[in-house]
């Protein structure tokens, strides 16, 4: 079926539904996913969830080929749904200045939830350094890691001001 043709066909066959609705030509998916696959050589694939806004064909996807690896989310907020609904490494496109948002991310990373944050300045960086930090402290194997690190590295060679920031060593 060509385009235009499958184009008519639909607007013919779906004439007397109420608008709006939805329908997805499982076909036309299947035979698109694997033009990707096939176009993008061995590469490993991230799904841009704002191009697909449904979690039962964002699974579909994934569980596909096993080269469709994590979630390209448009917020933290539907990386948090995304999370919820089983799905792991979150790569959060748009950076995000809410400090409890971010917060939350880090309570996810505790809980071994893959998520990155993607930043435009260094101010970003910054906020979510501080957001860190401040939630480190209630990571419960956050006074082991720094005796480790010590006994590691006890003349602070591999510190710099970042980390000892991170660490609370200032």
């Amino acid at each position: 079926m060509q385009s235009a043709s499958a184009y008519e066909s639909y607007h013919t066959l779906f004439a007397d539904v109420p608008k709006p609705f939805a329908f997805l030509d499982m076909d036309r998916l299947d035979a698109n996913i694997e033009a990707v696959l096939r176009h993008s050589g061995h590469k490993q694939i991230r799904i841009a969830s704002k191009a697909v806004r449904s979690v039962e064909i964002l699974r579909y996807i994934t569980e596909k080929s096993n080269r469709f690896q994590g979630v390209m989310c448009y917020t933290l907020a539907e990386a948090r749904f995304l999370a919820e609904q089983g799905f792991i490494d979150l790569l959060v496109a748009y950076p995000t200045c809410d400090r409890k948002e971010i917060a939350q991310a880090v309570s996810w990373l505790k809980k071994g939830v893959p998520i990155t944050l993607m930043v435009d300045s260094i101010a970003h960086i910054r906020l979510i350094a501080d957001v860190a930090v401040a939630e480190a402290a209630s990571y419960p194997k956050w006074a082991d890691f720094l005796r480790v690190r010590a006994e590691l590295d006890p003349h602070g060679v591999f510190l710099n001001d970042y980390l000892r920031t991170l660490f609370g060593l200032r």
